[in-house]
């Protein structure tokens, strides 16, 4: 996935924060209206090993109407994952589903954040609301309590506020709607220095001066729904 669907942020460069916790990242599941891959992927999740889950966005299929078997979907699922589980809203999501998904013991960011202690060490998770459709994201607000010198994930339905996120500098952002690629390498005589920029967010997704030379194919376009 190109830096539009899953970003990296570094001010100084990459960092890896000292609590290194595998995280299971989750997206536009529409569970209303994707019975066979909700099945598929309650076959999987028993075989993964992470200490949190985080969700971001686009429980419901429709963006609109009712949402109950959505939520019956959500419940379902939410017996297949682990005790830390944390989500913001997408734009196929409406606000009148945030009780019942805290009522499963999902915690909905809503421009917010929070610590995820490991003894001694600490990373923060912030969240903020659909920037795409409803336009009710707040990241100014989502890092209110975060340390500046804190390693800080931001979780966002829609990939389109990275720059901000960078700016906020967060280190790492997660997000749904992403542009997918599919990547060969390839062995060439010669190779002058290049990079390679994905054509939907014009982001360098990489560079290079070898002759090992990476084909980036464009296989998935975000849409604007």
């Amino acid at each position: 996935m190109c830096s539009c669907g899953t970003t990296l942020f570094g001010p100084q460069g990459y960092r890896v924060p000292s609590m290194a916790s595998p995280l299971l990242h989750i997206s536009d599941l529409h569970i209303d209206i994707n019975e066979g891959a909700m099945r598929r992927l309650e076959q999987l999740l028993p075989g993964l090993e992470y200490d949190v889950c985080v969700l971001t966005g686009d429980y419901r299929g429709k963006t609109f109407g009712p949402f109950d078997v959505a939520l019956e979907g959500m419940k379902r699922l939410r017996t297949h994952l682990g005790k830390a589980v944390y989500g913001v809203l997408g734009n196929h999501d409406t606000i009148r589903m945030v009780p019942d998904l805290e009522e499963m013991d999902i915690r909905i960011l809503l421009n917010e954040s929070k610590p995820i202690a490991r003894a001694e060490d600490r990373i923060y998770l912030a969240g903020i609301d659909d920037a795409h459709h409803y336009r009710l994201d707040d990241i100014e607000r989502a890092t209110t309590n975060i340390p500046s010198d804190a390693f800080s994930i931001l979780l966002s339905h829609t990939p389109e506020v990275y720059h901000r996120a960078a700016n906020a500098r967060f280190d790492l952002l997660l997000s749904g709607r992403g542009a997918l690629y599919s990547v060969t390498r390839s062995k060439v005589a010669s190779s002058e220095s290049n990079t390679a920029k994905c054509v939907v967010c014009s982001k360098i997704m990489d560079r290079w001066d070898t002759t090992d030379v990476p084909t980036f194919k464009l296989i998935h376009r975000p849409d604007d729904d």
